[in-house]
């Protein structure tokens, strides 16, 4: 993704996609994108959660680079890095 906008319309592509399908209705996908907050600030992103899916670029160095600005942010916070390759809006 080259945007926080991209990822954004991506997300709802994918949700409209599966409500066209029968697996939510447009009141639930309007629902569920309403609770999905989307930043490009570390700090702000971390605070006050638990836990962090990680799903960036397959740059090893950069992953390194987010896991410790985590840690230093919040050292109690539980992540899972992704590695394998985002696919295309569903």
């Amino acid at each position: 993704m080259k945007t926080l906008q991209e990822a954004q319309e991506w997300q709802k592509r994918a949700f409209d996609k599966r409500a066209k399908k029968g697996e939510f209705s447009e009141g639930d996908v309007k629902k569920i994108l309403s609770r999905i907050k989307c930043t490009t600030d570390l700090k702000e992103a971390a605070k006050d959660v638990d836990f962090v899916f990680e799903a960036v670029t397959e740059d090893i160095e950069v992953k390194r680079e987010i896991f410790a600005k985590l840690d230093e942010i919040s050292p109690h916070i539980q992540s899972s890095p992704q590695t394998a390759q985002q696919s295309e809006a569903p």
